[in-house]
């Protein structure tokens, strides 16, 4: 190897890399030569896009927040903004399949998906792959985006926020090769939160209805201060909704209050009840009519404007 009063090639490309110098390895020269170029944009590709009439009008983006066992996976499912059109599931949480067994008799219209993939890890160990979890969702999502008429689907859910951040967080971990208690520096952290949010942009971004479900920590008080990641996703919705459940001594019922709707105002801090259960007979009584009513209210672009606090 050829030598010079400062070592060899080899030695001083390590020397530079160790120190932080702004010189560059050989190899890392020719990856960046292999690296394929962003594609440029042209005139015509962007009036194009401008002129598409592709925005998804008429949908809703609505988030049910709450702790287990508040009723979400069951507001979600008895929405009827499906119409007749199906409905995607994707349950991170694996708490719908007995509700759609129980009360829509295993309605073919409403699908719902495990998007979890297993495999192998480094040691062995047959383990959850985070990364090819997020990308079949996101794959999944634009799917949906190109195919959604022709398969008839009109509302996604997704079903599972909590577990989606926690993914993104292990997959950062492992990127960063760090222990799940060991210490991270922001730059991971933003890291994770672009994961997360890249799901959840790209099915804001669909013409269909969209309902998001996530626990109780996702929501966001005025006054209070939140993690970043989850005041950004409190900002992607339209509707939010918190729900509840109050224990009396003969009935527990459960409600819905509407922390925020960009579409009338004057439905935001309303509470609704939409289910009671009798504590000496176990007997049930379902009423979300009103509740859906409110989440998914839109105003008739001919007849009516939306309503403002007064």
């Amino acid at each position: 190897m050829a030598q010079s009063k400062w070592g060899t090639k080899d030695q001083a490309e390590k020397s530079s890399k160790f120190w932080g110098d702004k010189a560059e390895t050989t190899e890392e020269v020719k990856a960046k030569k292999a690296e394929p170029k962003p594609k440029a944009v042209t005139i015509d590709e962007v009036g194009k896009w401008l002129m598409t009439t592709e925005n998804p009008n008429g949908t809703s983006c609505i988030l049910l927040y709450g702790s287990d066992g508040t009723g979400k996976s069951g507001l979600s499912q008895a929405t009827p903004l499906r119409g007749k059109g199906k409905m995607v599931i994707f349950d991170l949480d694996r708490s719908n399949m007995p509700i759609w067994e129980a009360y829509h008799n295993c309605d073919p219209n409403i699908i719902i998906k495990d998007p979890v993939v297993m495999g192998f890890d480094e040691d062995g160990n047959y383990t959850i792959d985070y990364l090819a979890t997020m990308n079949r969702i996101k794959a999944s999502l634009i799917w949906v985006k190109d195919n959604h008429e022709k398969h008839k689907v009109t509302v996604v859910v997704l079903d599972g926020l909590n577990k989606l951040l926690k993914y993104a967080e292990y997959q950062m971990r492992i990127d960063a090769n760090v222990q799940v208690d060991g210490g991270v520096s922001m730059r991971y952290w933003i890291r994770r939160s672009k994961a997360f949010m890249e799901i959840l942009e790209v099915l804001k971004g669909l013409p269909v209805h969209k309902i998001y479900v996530a626990h109780e920590d996702f929501q966001v008080k005025e006054g209070e201060a939140a993690a970043a990641v989850k005041a950004n996703t409190n900002q992607l919705m339209d509707v939010k909704c918190f729900l509840e459940r109050k224990d009396y001594d003969d009935q527990i019922e459960f409600y819905g209050t509407v922390d925020k709707h960009k579409s009338n105002s004057a439905f935001e801090g309303k509470e609704i009840k939409f289910m009671t259960v009798d504590k000496k007979t176990g007997q049930s009584t379902w009423d979300s009519e009103e509740m859906w009513s409110v989440l998914g209210w839109r105003p008739d672009s001919q007849t009516q404007k939306p309503k403002k606090k007064k």
